[in-house]
């Protein structure tokens, strides 16, 4: 009588292959969280800056700056939030969005993604007025917009170019 069943070397190459399959799903999954977050911070950075255009249209002068600690992620002590749906949630748990204004020389406004350690991770620059045309270039290694793979990792601490 014969009976007819899998062999134990078989059973072990189906399992490396499902294995070698799900590890590479996990990967994909992982990168495309990264640029999602990315993305998000884009949009987040972009609707910030809105918001305090908004403001200086409705008050002829720019809202105070947010770059000091107390500030930083409090909605509720920040003057654009009237002109934003909602204050924007960072991509990662603990980060912050603050901005300030450099207006003595330099004519911007930059918007920052800062992680749970204080470190800014990525900027949003917005010249305004007659500021140099590559003022925001200058330190572009941090500009959200200059990250090249497009993704952000939350336990990062510095950004990814």
């Amino acid at each position: 009588m014969t009976h007819k069943a899998f062999t134990l070397i078989e059973l072990l190459v189906v399992i490396s292959i499902i294995s070698l399959l799900s590890a590479i799903g996990v990967a994909s999954l992982n990168s495309a969280r990264s640029k999602a977050r990315y993305a998000k911070a884009v949009a987040d950075m972009k609707s910030m800056d809105t918001a305090v255009q908004l403001y200086y249209d409705a008050n002829n002068a720019w809202p105070r700056d947010t770059n000091e600690a107390t500030d930083r992620g409090a909605p509720t002590a920040n003057p654009i939030t009237s002109y934003m749906a909602t204050w924007p949630t960072p991509p990662c748990a603990g980060w912050v969005y603050d901005y300030f204004f450099e207006f003595s020389w330099r004519k911007m406004v930059q918007v920052n993604l800062i992680n749970a350690s204080g470190v800014y991770i990525n900027s949003y620059c917005i010249q305004v007025g007659d500021a140099p045309n590559n003022f925001c270039n200058i330190g572009s290694s941090k500009l959200i917009t200059a990250v090249t793979n497009k993704a952000i990792t939350c336990s990062e601490i510095a950004p990814i170019i």
